[in-house]
């Protein structure tokens, strides 16, 4: 050849002399697969128009322009395009449409003038380019719109007139093919006029998912047309026995798959991801398989062609026995999910080592989040699903004001408070203290909820418990120093006058003490103090409280006492506790109280005003020998001429007959029936008024006449007492105080007065505190005297201090008197009543001293106790009540 364009080196070519191929490129017969018949004609054809319509060198679609190139290609459509010509010889391109074309339906007309198929649209109609003068006989373009169901063939035909009036327009239409061809075909319309070898109106079409392919060669036509090469997803189709049917570039960009290669291995043969190891090869090649038993499956791989990149392949059985692969670029969201795992990672780990304790519920309660910390604190096992479920684990005291404080705060959007609570994690006795804070977040769309945050803060609050202990308490004792002592005095005087009732104070000093410090030493001295607090608290009730005041003094504070006599009552219990040696280093050291007694009233109702009267009454015990307790009178304020006044009335009194006695009542709870009487002691002064037996005792005991007014008042009780009984076993209590007991004719002394008056000794009762029992064989004597009389013996006062229940062994007793501390103001049932078992046990009657409430009486009543005795029942009268009857 003297003249080559310049392309032929790039593309298939042949050369032409009249018709009759003279010449073809080598790469010829790769490009078509088929070696180039002799005769190629008419070439008349080339570059002319036809029908108007200008073909360019375009020879192809309808039968005279038909050329065939060997028997493989036999009714494929063929272009040829004129390269070059030197006069004799043209150069002519060869290319298969099935290769040129990536048209489904080209029309060359809007008016179906001309039509060209390529091999995908003969495959998928199931039409071949010999049928075209079937489907076009005389050049009527309708006939190939019968391929269409009939109710389509309208809408697709004025999409098509639409298109063709109007370049800018573009339409997409779906119909459906009939004569068996159920499956759906969508068609995009639009225009291809400016196209210099189409200029004419386009109709692509495209298979539906779900469309019935009928064999291997339908689906790979199908897959070659819907798959575009422009997605970023990548496309495989390849057949049950994992060969690559199609793929797209995409794939080929991924995982650098090739049209017939093996996806998984098979024998020598390599799959595509053969080069990442066995364990991706597997992962791939289990998908891959249940896909080929109709399961779809996914699994996430690094790209064989790009290790940086994670694919995550979906894998899909299809029709005529194929799978579907699809691969997306995962690389992003894997680094995601990768980077939100590393972060749930973190939240887990911070969650499984925080020890704070973090809840969110909505806004009615139910929790959304619940920290691990929450069972670790609260047990393992515990679900919360509400608020309900946490406040059982709240200790009771503080319930309240944790709902309250969750009420509040959901109600109140974007409101945050806190506080302190104790958390029991279900007992209560091992409860520990946190700080809680609510935040209501609900309108916080992350959020969503209210958040309740909880830290254990025990171990602070200890230390700030401790702080705030020494701060307000003495060092030495322990004991509450004089600034908490005061503030305490001072509530509980407000609280008293609120409540209607009275204070007593008892100001105690330790005799001699600074002695025992010059001649013992301080550590000495120090010891003694110690052992005399622990002595006083052991002598109080539930209700009273002690304090040191500074040096060797302490101060006793008991509210809600009933009057003086009550008091000095309380007052001699602390005495009888404390009194007594304190063994240090091997010595004994006595120990004795100067006490003065003060109790609130109309006059005096301050701490300071109390605190006055009690030290004044405390300096007339040291004044008239130490070792004894003063009760306060006005003539203290007098100094000691008054107090020497007072003791001059009483001498007159004992001599005048200026005593009385109260009975208060003592009721049986069995029957309601009033079986016994107290005699209480008073003083009538002629110009004082009446005087109680705690005042006049503490004078007699001051001024030495304890002798003297105790017989007076033993003739006074036994002279009345006759009087007072009213048979059917009744009986009347008289008071003995230890030290009247501590004398060797006590006994003797009351049962003459009891013949002499002549009162039966079996209607007697004799009161004695415990105290009495620390004194001696006497007391012992004279307790056998009475017993074998047939006086009865009470034990009064009994269950505080040191209530010993060896007491009731050791001793003759006929009946315990349950002290008013643990009756009022609230029944201590449990002690209640273990006291009544013991007593039945051993044969003993209990009386319920204090008893002023009807629910104080309905509690001693259901525990089994005899008697009651109170304010609810009788207050002390100077003559028995009329016979009562109680509820």
């Amino acid at each position: 050849m003297d003249t080559q364009p310049d392309l032929l080196p790039s593309i298939p070519y042949v050369v032409v002399r009249d018709e009759t191929v003279i010449e073809y490129a080598a790469d010829i017969e790769r490009e078509l697969g088929v070696d180039p018949a002799p005769v190629i004609g008419p070439l008349a054809a080339l570059g002319q128009r036809l029908d108007d319509v200008s073909y360019a060198d375009v020879i192809a679609g309808r039968a005279e322009l038909r050329v065939r190139l060997g028997a493989r290609l036999a009714d494929r459509p063929v272009r040829l395009r004129r390269l070059a010509s030197d006069g004799d010889r043209t150069w002519i391109e060869v290319r298969s449409l099935a290769d040129e074309f990536r048209l489904e339906t080209l029309l060359r007309r809007s008016n179906f003038g001309h039509m060209l198929l390529s091999p995908r649209v003969e495959l998928l109609w199931s039409i071949t380019s010999n049928d075209l003068a079937d489907v076009f006989p005389g050049d009527d373009p309708m006939n190939w719109v019968e391929l269409m169901d009939p109710d389509d063939m309208e809408s697709l035909g004025r999409a098509i007139a639409e298109v063709g009036a109007d370049p800018n327009l573009r339409r997409s239409v779906t119909h459906r093919l009939n004569a068996d061809r159920t499956y759906t075909i969508t068609d995009t319309v639009e225009s291809a006029v400016h196209d210099p070898d189409l200029r004419g109106v386009l109709v692509r079409s495209r298979l539906e998912e779900g469309a019935d392919v009928v064999d291997g060669d339908t689906a790979s036509a199908y897959a070659g047309v819907t798959v575009s090469d422009h997605m970023p997803i990548g496309v495989i189709v390849a057949s049950d026995q994992g060969r690559v049917l199609h793929r797209n570039a995409a794939a080929g960009s991924y995982v650098g798959a090739r049209t017939g290669q093996l996806v998984v291995p098979n024998g020598d043969e390599p799959g595509l991801f053969e080069g990442l190891g066995a364990d991706h090869v597997a992962k791939f090649a289990s998908v891959f398989a249940a896909a080929t038993a109709g399961i779809a499956g996914h699994c996430t791989l690094v790209s064989p062609t790009d290790h940086r990149r994670w694919l995550r392949l979906s894998v899909s059985p299809a029709a005529a026995s194929t799978v579907v692969i699809t691969i997306e670029d995962h690389t992003e969201l894997a680094e995601t999910e990768r980077a939100l795992r590393a972060s749930n990672r973190l939240l887990e780990a911070l969650d499984a080592h925080s020890e704070d304790l973090v809840l969110v519920f909505d806004a009615v309660g139910s929790s959304h989040y619940v920290s691990s910390a929450v069972a670790r604190h609260l047990g393992d096992g515990v679900e919360i699903h509400s608020l309900d479920d946490l406040l059982p684990f709240v200790h009771p005291t503080d319930r309240h004001t944790v709902d309250e404080l969750w009420r509040r705060i959901r109600s109140e959007p974007s409101s945050s408070s806190s506080t302190e609570f104790r958390l029991t994690g279900g007992d209560e006795s091992a409860s520990r203290w946190h700080h809680i804070t609510i935040t209501n977040l609900i309108d916080d769309p992350d959020v969503g909820g209210v958040v309740v945050t909880m830290r254990d803060v025990h171990e602070r609050h200890l230390v700030e418990r401790e702080l705030r202990f020494k701060a307000t308490h003495d060092a030495l004792t322990t004991l509450p120093d004089r600034a908490a002592l005061l503030s305490r005095l001072e509530a509980l005087l407000r609280k008293g006058e609120h409540d209607g009732w009275r204070t007593a104070i008892v100001f105690c000093d330790v005799d001699r003490f600074k002695l025992i410090n010059d001649s013992a030493g301080h550590r000495v001295g120090d010891r003694v103090l110690t052992e005399v607090a622990n002595r006083l608290r052991g002598a109080l009730r539930s209700s009273d409280f002690v304090g040191r005041f500074g040096g060797d003094e302490f101060v006793v504070v008991a509210p809600n006492v009933v009057d003086d006599e009550h008091a000095l009552a309380l007052a001699q219990r602390i005495f009888d506790a404390v009194v007594g040696p304190v063994r240090e280093e091997g010595v004994d050291v006595d120990v004795t109280l100067s006490m003065g007694v003060a109790v609130s009233d109309q006059d005096c109702a301050t701490a300071a005003g109390l605190l006055h009267r009690s030290d004044l009454a405390m300096y007339e015990s040291k004044r008239t020998g130490r070792a004894r307790i003063t009760l306060y009178h006005p003539e203290l304020d007098l100094g000691g001429d008054g107090a020497g006044a007072l003791r001059a009335d009483l001498r007159a009194a004992i001599d005048g007959e200026q005593f009385s006695i109260h009975y208060q009542p003592i009721v049986s709870l069995v029957d309601g029936l009033e079986s016994g009487y107290e005699s209480l002691a008073r003083w009538e002064h002629p110009e004082h008024g009446l005087v109680g037996a705690g005042r006049f005792i503490a004078v007699a005991e001051s001024a030495g006449m304890t002798t003297a007014l105790g017989d007076e008042l033993i003739k006074l009780a036994c002279r009345n007492a006759r009087g007072a009984l009213r048979g059917n076993g009744s009986f009347v209590s008289i008071n003995l105080s230890s030290a009247q007991l501590s004398h060797r004719d006590a006994a003797a002394t009351l049962l003459d007065q009891v013949l002499l008056n002549g009162v039966d000794p079996s209607s007697i009762v004799i009161e004695l505190t415990e105290a009495a029992f620390a004194q001696g064989p006497t007391v012992q004597a004279n307790l056998e005297m009475f017993r074998a009389a047939g006086v009865r013996i009470f034990l009064d006062d009994f269950g505080v201090g040191y209530s010993s229940l060896s007491h009731l062994h050791h001793f003759p007793v006929d009946g315990i008197k349950i002290d008013t501390s643990i009756i009022n103001p609230t029944v201590d049932v449990d002690l209640v009543r273990l006291i009544v078992g013991v007593a039945r046990t051993l044969g003993i009657r209990t009386v319920a001293e204090g008893v002023e409430r009807q629910e104080q009486l309905d509690v001693v009543r259901a525990e089994g106790v005899d008697y009651a005795q109170g304010y609810l029942l009788g207050r002390p009268s100077p003559a028995p009540s009329a016979i009562a009857r109680i509820d």
